[in-house]
């Protein structure tokens, strides 16, 4: 078999089904999905897949998280378990800390009339092919 003939599976969809059961004991009201909503919640984490190369039918894909929170410490705490979550669940290879992110004004999510604070943080986790 070649390389371009192994098949790895889309990864977005188990990270956030896995993310949400993560933190759903300590973490209520938290939403987890693959884009933003247009409505936003006090709690948020969108997960994208950012890529990555394969090689022996393992592929090393690195994922974005970014994570917004009504309070700065709240994110920051919801930033600190979305990472921990990578590690325990996901067995990350890499996880960055999390940064907190200022964005733009018209890239601010609002509650109310309340921009949220914004982080993110990004992990390396490892996806077998389908196809070995």
């Amino acid at each position: 078999m070649q390389a371009n003939d192994i098949t790895y599976p889309p990864t977005v969809g188990p990270i956030v089904h896995g993310m949400r059961e993560y933190l759903a004991p300590e973490w209520s009201g938290v939403s987890v999905t693959p884009k933003r909503s247009g409505k936003p919640t006090a709690r948020m984490v969108t997960v994208r897949d950012d890529g990555g190369t394969g090689r022996d039918g393992v592929s090393r894909r690195r994922h974005g998280f970014n994570i917004w929170a009504d309070t700065p410490v709240d994110a920051q705490n919801l930033a600190i378990a979305v990472a921990d979550g990578c590690r325990k669940v996901f067995r990350a290879l890499e996880v960055s800390d999390p940064v907190d992110v200022t964005d733009d004004t018209d890239e601010r999510t609002l509650i109310g009339a309340k921009p949220l604070t914004h982080y993110f943080l990004s992990a390396v986790i490892p996806v077998r092919a389908l196809n070995l």
